[in-house]
């Protein structure tokens, strides 16, 4: 959102605004990534399946999901999975985003797989015991966050996918 801000603060005072645009046409980017990842390996072929979302967040240490990719992501999700979503300080959502709210273990808990969309430090930090409960041991790190990835188990990361 800042950036959105210093773009339209450049276009209004006529100031080339061509790189900020490059790093907003980015960052929509990572969000398209994440919608593709999620319809190729967790939707296709699936009705209804099961999706556990780490990080509601705009960005770590913060409760504030405005402009949140997390959200957008629920969005193009709705009505096509079950949603199960955890995040450290964000405990509620819109209703109409069809998520349920739990913890990190519960969302896991049987699902078809996981997307972490925010960079927490908890998430880079996890036992990967705890994936053992998933039906599918997909993973789709849209930030990056995973140090390495847990064995037996198929991780589609932002920057190596």
């Amino acid at each position: 959102r800042d950036l959105v801000t210093l773009r339209d603060g450049c276009r209004a005072t006529e100031v080339d605004a061509r790189y900020i645009e490059a790093i907003i046409g980015y960052n929509d980017e990572r969000f398209r990534w994440g919608v593709r990842m999620a319809e190729e390996h967790l939707l296709k072929g699936r009705k209804n399946p099961t999706i556990a979302v780490w990080g509601l967040a705009y960005k770590k240490d913060t409760a504030s999901t405005k402009n949140s990719r997390s959200l957008r992501v629920l969005q193009e999700l709705a009505g096509r999975a079950r949603i199960r979503a955890y995040d450290p300080l964000v405990k509620q959502v819109d209703p109409k985003l069809g998520a349920t709210i739990c913890s990190r273990e519960e969302a896991l808990a049987q699902a078809d797989g996981l997307l972490i969309m925010t960079e927490w430090d908890e998430f880079a930090k996890v036992d990967p015991a705890v994936f053992k409960t998933m039906a599918r041991p997909v993973i789709i790190d849209c930030v990056g966050v995973l140090r390495q990835d847990p064995p037996g188990i198929q991780v589609h990361s932002m920057g190596k996918s």
